[in-house]
């Protein structure tokens, strides 16, 4: 199988810098592990510059006149609003997760040695055998070698 070439993104044009625009923001506030507080604003501002109706491959034009965030006409329409927006809203989650690398975040210089503190230096501790384990002790070893010699 081959590889689709050029930009295999789903954002393009305007879409791509409204969300790289808002990165900076998004990453603050994920390395504070409150991301839900941001996404009512950001989807507010988000919906108003590019409609639900607005293709992804197209931007906002100010001389085009379809009205584009026009009210759904009936419940079926509804409906497409609804899952286009829950699916938008999921691509753009997404993206935001996947920025780390590709935004050019450097990576920790100290994430070697931080992971080998985390890990244990040698095998996990196992218990002796009962024979290894009385021959350790002093006092019993003697009794034991004792009867053993005999």
């Amino acid at each position: 199988m081959t590889k689709k070439r050029g930009n295999t993104c789903d954002f393009h044009g305007q879409r791509a810098e409204y969300l790289t625009a808002f990165y900076p923001t998004y990453s603050d506030t994920s390395k504070r592990g409150k991301t839900r507080e941001i996404w009512t604003k950001f989807f507010l501002g988000y919906w108003a510059k590019f409609p639900w109706r607005l293709p992804l491959n197209q931007d906002p034009d100010p001389l085009d006149t379809t009205d584009y965030s026009a009210l759904p006409r009936d419940v079926e329409e509804e409906m497409s609003k609804e899952r286009t927006i829950a699916a938008m809203e999921k691509k753009i989650k997404g993206w935001f997760s996947r920025q780390g690398k590709s935004a050019g975040i450097k990576s920790n210089p100290w994430a070697t040695w931080l992971a080998r503190f985390r890990t244990p230096a040698g095998s996990p501790p196992k218990r002796l055998a009962d024979y290894q384990f009385y021959m350790v002790i002093p006092e019993i070893k003697e009794k034991v070698s004792a009867e053993y010699e005999k």
